[in-house]
């Protein structure tokens, strides 16, 4: 059901003349705003969802004693180090750079500004679980998954499912 929107509200606004949608976006048909918004959410959502699962995999290594053979990208904490200080931030630099063009509609940019912030909470907390994790305090690191970052990606989660079901209704 949620593809089948998806394409009707594609072909809705590529329907509309190129002419029509101003330089910043802003003057944008609302079904192409509508799906910039849902775009930046999944990219959101699928970056969150990527990092989360590598801040799991490093905790697990270690308090399971196993790592990545020695050929590929390093133990599990720099797979998971690498990704959280490096490519993390670059896509969110694109998204919110997607955000300051204006492209989505004014009913959806606070809601879109507040995930954004949520996930830049959980990146910060994210990096802090990395430099614990490669400083050794493994205990540390686990309570502060636990407590911090377990509680700030369902949160974000729950704004994300939100924001889509209400975008996927508008069009």
């Amino acid at each position: 059901m949620r593809n089948a929107l998806l394409v009707f509200a594609a072909v809705m606004a590529m329907a509309v003349p190129v002419s029509a949608a101003g330089q910043d976006g802003s003057d944008a048909p609302p079904a192409a705003q509508l799906i910039t918004a849902y775009e930046t959410i999944v990219a959101v959502e699928h970056d969150s969802r990527h990092l989360y699962h590598l801040q799991t995999k490093a905790l697990v290594a270690h308090l399971g004693g196993w790592a990545r053979p020695a050929n590929e990208d390093g133990s599990e904490i720099d797979v998971f180090s690498g990704v959280s200080e490096q490519v993390i931030p670059l896509n969110l630099n694109r998204i919110k750079a997607q955000l300051r063009r204006g492209r989505t509609d004014k009913q959806t940019a606070p809601e879109l500004a507040e995930i954004i912030t949520l996930f830049e909470a959980a990146i910060a907390t994210g990096l802090e679980i990395s430099r614990l994790l490669e400083a050794g305090n493994f205990e540390q690191a686990s309570e502060f998954y636990r407590t911090r970052s377990v509680p700030e990606y369902e949160k974000l989660w729950r704004r994300t499912f939100t924001l889509m079901r209400g975008i996927e209704r508008r069009l």
